[in-house]
């Protein structure tokens, strides 16, 4: 699986849908558009900077999968997964994402934490990734990782 590199025009997307203080995702109108993690958390005492709640944002999104019911063994995104908790686990970890851009903003009393990736991942019937050893199918020109289970 390829590390993913930052993308300064999904970052700009970010930017700018952060700024309409969002409830929901945004929802793509086709498959061309960016997948999409979105994070609202209350600023209090335990969260008390952009910095803490960014964190909060990245570990709510990947503890689902510890959580809910997911792709398993095989890696195969279900219809079921599609609208459920699993899907922010699965858009961060879709192999075939290469590219990533945040934004985070106050709005009123909570921080929005949104992350775009392209290409979008959650295709239904799709494997999420193939599974097999880390670092068994790094493309030409990459290497591994070890330290981080990625090809770069």
């Amino acid at each position: 699986m390829l590390s993913l590199i930052w993308d300064c025009v999904l970052e700009d997307n970010a930017i700018q849908y952060v700024k309409t203080c969002p409830t929901t995702n945004y929802i793509p109108g086709n498959d061309e558009q960016p997948g999409e993690n979105l994070h609202r958390v209350p600023i209090s005492g335990d969260i008390p900077t952009y910095r803490d709640a960014i964190k909060n944002a990245v570990v709510a999104w990947w503890k689902v999968v510890r959580q809910y019911p997911g792709p398993g063994s095989t890696a195969m995104f279900y219809p079921i997964h599609y609208d459920s908790p699993i899907a922010t686990y699965t858009r961060m970890a879709w192999s075939s994402t290469r590219r990533l851009g945040c934004s985070i903003g106050q709005c009123s009393s909570v921080y929005v934490v949104v992350c775009r990736y392209a290409p979008r991942g959650n295709a239904i019937y799709y494997p999420m990734y193939n599974v097999g050893m880390v670092c068994s199918a790094c493309p030409r020109g990459t290497m591994c990782r070890p330290d981080r289970g990625l090809c770069v």
